[in-house]
């Protein structure tokens, strides 16, 4: 598993996320929970002010972009502050080469410089 950005992610690939946040990023999950779902898309919520007539803005919501997710037919919208996980799939050949190259009775340097040209 690679950690990977939320502007990294791809629509309609699978990957793995760690919940420790709401989706509003206010609250801190201590009993993390972890989500296996399909990327859909970025949900760019736009921030809310409050303007006074002195002049004065207030801040009600700031700007937060979700992730939204989808596991078992669900709509699942998490915040950004979760952490993402892309999932690697080698090839067989990928998978052959590097047990072949592990059985060679060689040294670590050799290793890897033979394993910079696969």
């Amino acid at each position: 598993m690679i950690l990977t950005s939320i502007e990294r992610l791809i629509p309609q690939q699978y990957y793995i996320v760690v919940v420790n946040w709401n989706k509003d990023s206010n609250v801190f999950i201590d009993n993390e929970y972890i989500l296996f779902g399909k990327f859909i898309r970025l949900d760019f919520r736009k921030r809310r002010t409050y303007s006074f007539d002195s002049g004065l803005e207030v801040l009600v919501r700031p700007t937060r972009i979700n992730a939204v997710f989808e596991h078992h037919g669900i709509y699942h919208s998490l915040s950004s502050a979760n952490r993402f996980y892309r999932m690697i799939k080698p090839s067989t050949h990928e998978l052959q080469a590097e047990i072949a190259l592990r059985t060679l009775p060689l040294n670590q340097d050799v290793v890897r410089i033979i394993r910079n040209f696969l």
